[in-house]
Parts: structure tokens; sequence; C-alpha cells
């Protein structure tokens, strides 16, 4: 008899850098299991799906959807999963306001507690969910992707579109400081010399709308014809830019999926990324920072000043790393095991 895993996410939309990108390649694992896949974005959707759920994933935490279907999901009697994608972890660039706090206090914890389990999604939140002792069950579950889906582009093909002689450091996510766009920017500018010969590209949604600041920033520091802004609403997007592009980065400064970590290294891209973002698998495979722009600009330079060959190795070997842990093919008896755990 087939089961269900109702999936509850924020939005479905394929933006750069959010989880939903790594969903679709789940489910198609999946059935082939004869498990079957929900994905609900509202309250209808929810309950239309609850019934015949025998196991509720909530992706991402501290949004409205989310709290509704732990509390939905336990009125029904069915266990749920929180993932929290860093929202359970506090630190220097993710405190909560007092609103959160008053809430914590009453009503998330009794929600958070009441969870079959949470996912860590990397091993720094792992460390730092078990430190806080934030539930009885903390288990690793990092998300995957088909990498066959991103062929590595040959050098002609690299850098199309960018000005002669220059090559592309792309970020690919969300225009938000947590996610290190101004990080990035400012550890660019601060490298001087060490960063002629690139330009880059920031990609991905605006949720707070952080693109006119830094727009206007850019242009005030007279980098307008170095620095540019573009959104990657689906995959092939999201493939076009990797196809162009000889470096990405992600300096997040707390701890948010690396999507755009694993799309880098399975296009056959070296990546620079900070601690909080990397995936398990990866850290030895990516050149990585702590979460502060200092760290992040010693590792960026690092990475600017070396020889296409050097950058060509990281991301050989990061390549393989993501071919042989984060491959849905591999990845997904995990995600099953600990489904069938819970149920």
């Amino acid at each position: 008899m087939s089961q269900q895993i109702l999936h509850i996410v924020q939005t479905q939309d394929l933006e750069a850098g959010l989880a939903a990108v790594c969903l679709p390649g789940l489910f198609a694992a999946f059935e082939r299991h004869n498990l079957h896949s929900g994905l609900a974005t509202d309250r209808n959707a929810l309950l239309a799906q609850l019934g015949s759920a025998a196991l509720v994933h909530i992706h991402g935490w501290k949004y409205e959807l989310a709290r509704w279907a732990a509390d939905a999901a336990h009125r029904a009697g069915r266990p749920y999963l929180i993932a929290p994608h860093g929202t359970l972890t506090v630190g220097p660039y993710y405190r909560l306001g007092w609103r959160d706090r008053l809430r914590g206090l009453w009503q998330d914890r009794n929600r958070v507690r009441r969870a079959a389990s949470i996912a860590a999604w990397n091993l720094f939140e792992e460390r730092s969910l078990r430190q806080a002792r934030a539930h009885r069950d903390i288990r690793l579950l990092p998300y995957g992707l088909n990498p066959a889906d991103y062929v590595p582009a040959d050098n002609t093909r690299r850098n199309a579109g960018v000005s002669p002689g220059r090559r592309l450091l792309l970020s690919l996510g969300p225009l938000d400081p947590v996610y290190g766009c101004v990080v990035l920017l400012k550890a660019f500018a601060e490298l001087g010399p060490i960063g002629d010969g690139w330009n880059i590209a920031l990609v991905g949604a605006d949720p707070a709308n952080w693109r006119r600041t830094l727009e206007a920033a850019v242009q005030r520091k007279g980098g307008q014809d170095r620095v540019q802004f573009a959104t990657a609403q689906d995959l092939g997007e999201q493939r076009a830019w990797l196809a162009r592009t000889s470096l990405v980065a992600a300096p997040a400064l707390h701890v948010r999926p690396g999507v755009s970590i694993m799309q880098a290294v399975a296009a056959g891209v070296p990546v620079v990324a900070t601690t909080v973002a990397v995936p398990p698998g990866l850290e030895d495979a990516v050149r990585l920072s702590g979460p502060s722009r200092q760290e992040f600009r010693e590792a960026l330079g690092s990475v600017l000043t070396a020889s296409d060959a050097e950058r060509s190795a990281l991301a050989g070997r990061a390549r393989a790393a993501v071919r042989a842990k984060l491959d849905w093919s591999v990845l997904a008896d995990t995600w099953l095991r600990t489904y069938k755990e819970l149920m």
C-alpha cells in the first residue's frame, strides 16, 4: 500500500537559493519507492491532503503556515518533522525580537517539542541545535539534487556576456544580508586590485526590497559597470547563469540551505562559502570561511588569486563529492529511512 508525505513550504516557486528547488528530485526518487509526495503552500491545500498523509514535513519555520501546519497535524494525530533552516538557531546575525521570544515561551516551544523530530540541514545547524537542546530527537537530513541536470560548461561558454577579459563571480540566492550579499560586495571592494578582471552578478529574488539599496550603494562607489543584478526564477535560468560563471560565492552569515553550492559544484564551478551554508560532505571540496566579512574576504582573495588549474581542481573534487553524497539517487534512502522511523 502506498503512503504519502505531505510537504509544507512557504512557496513552491523555484527561485534561486530556495530549498523548494531540491524537492522535485526528491519526489521523483520517492515515486520509485511507492512513496507519494504532496505539497502545500496554503491552508486549503494542507487540509485537503492532511487526511491521507502518513507524515507532515515542514520545510522552514517562523512563517504562519508552518505554525498552522504543526497545529493541524497535532490535532489530526499525524506526526510532523520540522526542518527549521536556521530559524531555531540564534547567532550574531539572527536574534529573536521580543514578539518572537514571547511567542517562543508559550506557543512555539510546544509546537517544536510536539514534533516527531527536528531535521538539521548541515553539520553546523545540527551542532547548534544539540547545544541548545532544541529537541530530544535531532537528525542530520541534508537536501540533495540530481547532478546529471547540471552539465559543466566548456571554457568557450564560460563568462558569455561578461566584459571581454573578465570572469564572473556569481551569488545565486535571495538578496538579503543574511545570505551574504552585503558581505560579498564589501569583501570584494576591500580586496582592491585582487578583484581586477572579475565582475559580480547578484542573482535571486528580492523579498525584502534590498535591491534598490544595494544598487544605490554600488553606484555611489562607481561599480555599476562591474556589478549586475538579476533574477533566476526557474532551474533553466539558474543553469544558464552557472554555465557563464567562473566562481560561485555563498557568504551566508547564518544557517541557510546551501542550494546554490550544490548546484555550482554539480555544474563544475568552484565555490567559496561560509561554514553555516556548506552542505555536509562538501566541507573539504569548497573553499570555506567563517561567517564574517573578514574571514570571507580572506577566503575569497585566496580563490581569486589562485590559478585556473587550481580552481578547476577544486571544482573537480567538489563535483565528485556531490555525486557521491548528495545525489538524490543516493540520499533518498536516508530520507526514506527517516520517514519510516517517524511514521
